[in-house]
């Protein structure tokens, strides 16, 4: 027999300093159609939205184009078993879909909280985090990263300690490198380090978000103690290999890198600026402390007027989410996110009425691009469903790009030091990156110079 499925309830009377946080746009979406879009995909319908009497008319307008009969707008009547999802939260689309299913709290799925000094601020930096998720990391580093974090919220340990720490253990690493004689001892002392620093880079951002301390000073310093120690550890392992061979080439590999890298920071630094390129310096700077976000609008939706609570309702839901459970091993996999660069927070004013006669429907700015264009009818995000699609069709030149980027990735780079670390060969990342950055960045820099031309 299907199981029962509850009625999903989204409430729209947060708000912020600017207003409502329902219409708040992050990455060029308002916070409601995120929502809306995440509750269709919960095998569950209608949908309950619970706004105040005056707000009502506007936000009608954020769910135009999705079929408004499958949506009612209400003033403080909600179902007694509805599944309450605020919009002063944001929502990992794969935890709450397993959370709704397991009865469990919504707020155990919640990646971003709005209500807070940083909310809006930070929302859309984190969304952009998310798409350079560990590539590895995630199958070892993150369980036991999300178990510290939780230990570690309601103590007053915050998450720039973990920062610190991580910090701390990747100096310890260089050190025992450039210092230490070669031997099993070192090189078990060194993996089992770098290891550790990498739970610890990812258990930060859990940690800030669990606890609602998340800052900019807090990003900040991870960027900087991660590039720090990344300086640290090649110039270690140069100097190490030198008074181990006694070659000055080991040096001049050191003082290859280091220039590289920097280049590369400055020119990727600069393209994300003009708008170019901006997926560059994602992919090396990786996130550690991110999860994968699966793209709301590959969630499937049903027919179901509001008007249907009941048995039929209740009915269909239970079928719907059968339907969807089967359906699952055919859906983009999670963790699948379009590459598109991050976009700025315009403030909520009316928008001029669209094409097709609803004024109070947001037109997309002129600074969103295709990247944050959306089109309801038929599927919903467009940029997500041609990249979708691009990754069958993509040609072979795209997908070698996207194969050079991943070597550059930090997640990737992390797990290469952990494996060449525990054989002693941790010069062969060195000479690795010593001619991949140098070379990065003068492409980087070419393509900039084409495009200015």
């Amino acid at each position: 027999m299907p199981r029962r499925s509850p009625r999903i309830v989204i409430d729209a009377r947060p708000s912020g300093p600017a207003g409502a946080l329902a219409v708040a746009r992050v990455r060029g979406i308002s916070v409601l159609e995120r929502l809306v879009e995440q509750s269709r995909g919960l095998g569950c319908e209608p949908v309950v939205i619970d706004a105040p009497l005056e707000d009502h008319a506007r936000l009608r307008g954020f769910v135009a184009e999705f079929d408004t009969g499958r949506y009612q707008f209400t003033s403080g009547e909600r179902p007694p078993d509805g599944v309450v999802l605020r919009t002063d939260r944001l929502y990992d689309p794969s935890r709450l879909r397993r959370a709704v299913r397991a009865g469990r709290d919504p707020e155990t799925a919640v990646i971003w909280r709005l209500d807070t000094p940083q909310g809006l601020a930070g929302a859309e930096q984190e969304l952009v985090r998310r798409q350079s998720y560990q590539p590895l990391g995630r199958y070892w580093a993150l369980a036991p990263a999300r178990a510290l974090a939780r230990a570690l919220a309601p103590t007053p340990v915050r998450p720039n300690a973990l920062t610190l720490a991580a910090g701390g253990l990747m100096l310890v690493a260089a050190a025992m490198v450039a210092f230490i004689a070669p031997g099993i001892g070192v090189q078990s002392a060194v993996a089992l380090a770098l290891a550790a620093a990498l739970v610890l880079d990812t258990a930060d951002g859990h940690l800030a978000r669990l606890q609602g301390t998340a800052s900019e000073f807090g990003r900040w310093l991870d960027a900087y103690l991660d590039e720090l120690a990344d300086m640290a550890l090649h110039a270690a392992i140069a100097w190490g290999a030198f008074v181990r061979d006694g070659q000055h080439s080991w040096l001049l590999l050191g003082m290859l890198y280091a220039m590289g890298k920097y280049q590369f920071v400055v020119a990727t630094a600069e393209s994300t600026r003009d708008g170019l390129d901006g997926d560059e310096a994602r992919d090396d700077r990786g996130d550690q402390d991110s999860e994968a976000i699966v793209p709301p609008s590959a969630l499937e939706l049903t027919d179901r007027d509001l008007s249907e609570f009941g048995a039929r309702a209740t009915d269909q839901c239970a079928t719907n989410l059968s339907l969807r459970e089967r359906s699952d091993a055919e859906r983009p996999g999670e963790g699948e996110q379009p590459h598109a660069s991050a976009q700025r927070l315009q403030p909520d004013a009316p928008r001029p009425t669209s094409p097709r006669g609803r004024g109070d429907k947001p037109a997309p700015s002129p600074t969103q691009g295709s990247a944050s264009g959306r089109q309801h009818k038929g599927g919903g995000d467009k940029d997500t469903r041609s990249a979708l699609r691009g990754r069958h069709a993509a040609p072979f030149q795209a997908q070698l790009a996207a194969a050079i980027r991943l070597v550059g990735h930090a997640d990737i780079r992390w797990h290469l030091w952990i494996i060449l670390a525990a054989i002693g060969r941790l010069d062969g990342a060195l000479a690795v990156y010593a001619l991949y950055f140098p070379v990065r960045a003068l492409a980087v820099a070419v393509k900039k110079g084409v495009r200015r031309a």
